[in-house]
């Protein structure tokens, strides 16, 4: 499978991780059914393809139909997506709350499903979604989309509010009480949930065990030979039975079998730190 990763900009650098690309000729008869952890950041997928077949797992766990570009949000568990046909996509991986900036959104009741650009009025998503669709080489389909981001820059965009200064404290300590983190930032628990709901769609609680999952996965992606007790440690778990059991409540499988049936879309969608 043709992966491709390309940086941002560097003015886009502390909105964007990076545009993840596949450019699958090869057509999926049946579909390819993966399931992807929930992810730090969010992200916007633009399908290539018309031959392309997208579906993902409702809570009546079949499989429907989505559209082939959407706003991917927060999840609060891990879900499923279908794919069928020719496979080819350009996914912008948003960094941690910087989609809301971007877009000036309030991120309240937008997670856990996949938004069409029409249901979260953003025309001009649609937009640049077709010029996309004339271009045949990826540099260009790029630099069409870096041109469009960097015209939404504004001051408000590099302004830090609470909801971006509760995300750095979350990713520097996953362990910190909420009753902590509001003592440190000179704020009530109740102005520091509600504020978060309001612009992330999830709360400060579940962005934390979040955080763990994806410090979880990096690890046990990386080079580094740990063993998964280690991993617990070092990704913000108090201990190993803590660590198995969310990560089988986030996942839906132990660490040890998420190892052995580890792939490219996990690869995709989970937030890292390094961008190869």
């Amino acid at each position: 499978m043709n992966y491709q990763e390309i940086l941002p900009s560097d003015l886009l650098k502390p909105f964007i991780h990076v545009y993840a690309i596949i450019d699958e000729n090869m057509a999926f008869n049946q579909p390819l059914l993966t399931q992807i952890p929930p992810g730090l950041g969010t992200a916007i997928i633009f399908f290539s393809k018309k031959e392309t077949r997208i579906s993902m797992e409702s809570s009546r766990k079949s499989l429907e139909d989505i559209p082939s570009a959407y706003i991917l949000p927060h999840f609060d568990k891990s879900y499923k997506v279908g794919f069928g046909g020719v496979m080819t996509f350009i996914a912008v991986i948003f960094r941690p709350g910087k989609l809301r900036k971007l877009f000036n959104l309030s991120m309240n009741n937008i997670i856990n499903r996949l938004f069409s650009f029409d249901e979260l009025n953003l025309p001009e998503l649609k937009m640049i979604y077709a010029e996309i669709q004339k271009e045949h080489n990826n540099n260009a389909k790029v630099a069409l989309l870096t041109s469009f981001f960097e015209k939404k820059l504004n001051h408000d965009s590099f302004s830090t509010d609470l909801v971006d200064q509760i995300i750095t404290e979350m990713l520097t300590f996953p362990g910190l009480h909420i009753n902590d983190l509001a003592e440190k930032l000179n704020k009530s628990e109740r102005q520091i949930r509600r504020a978060f709901k309001e612009g992330m769609g999830i709360t400060p609680k579940t962005f934390q065990k979040i955080v763990r999952i994806n410090n979880a996965i990096r690890l046990i992606h990386s080079d580094k030979a740990m063993k998964l007790t280690e991993i617990a440690y070092e990704a913000g778990y108090f201990d190993h039975s803590h660590f198995n059991a969310e990560f089988r409540a986030f996942i839906g499988k132990s660490p040890k079998v998420y190892v052995k049936n580890n792939n490219l879309f996990v690869d995709i969608f989970h937030w890292r730190e390094e961008v190869g």
